[in-house]
């Protein structure tokens, strides 16, 4: 039931652990978008690995796409790197990619922190 922000020069990574919701969610990614740094982010890793569960629904899916909108406009170069090894998790991750197709960013899934930061940093 928490997160940890770390920004790292144009790179920020959210851990996220223990029991999460929707509003866990929102409130990491409106910390971040909200920052003045946001501007000149090129990469976001978003880590699931030690999430125990993620109470979110479809409609909460869509709600998120809907609210990333603006920042993908903001931001449009941005790669935004999902890491999880949870194949529920992983469901509601490819949901979520496949919503923000219409948008700029680039968005990959990956099932671990290597992988994610050899292609945010290519």
């Amino acid at each position: 039931m928490g997160y940890n922000i770390e920004w790292r020069d144009a790179a920020v990574i959210i851990e996220y652990d223990g029991d999460l919701n929707i509003n866990d969610l929102f409130k990491a990614g409106s910390i971040i978008t909200s920052d003045l740094r946001y501007d000149l982010l090129k990469s976001v890793t978003t880590d699931f690995l030690k999430v125990k569960s993620l109470e979110i629904t479809e409609l909460d899916i869509k709600n998120i796409s809907t609210r990333d909108a603006i920042p993908s406009i903001w931001n449009p170069n941005l790669k935004f790197s999902i890491v999880s090894n949870n194949s529920d998790i992983k469901e509601m991750v490819l949901y979520y990619i496949d919503l923000m197709k219409i948008n700029e960013w680039e968005i990959k899934l990956f099932n671990n922190l290597e992988e994610s930061a050899e292609w945010c940093n290519n």
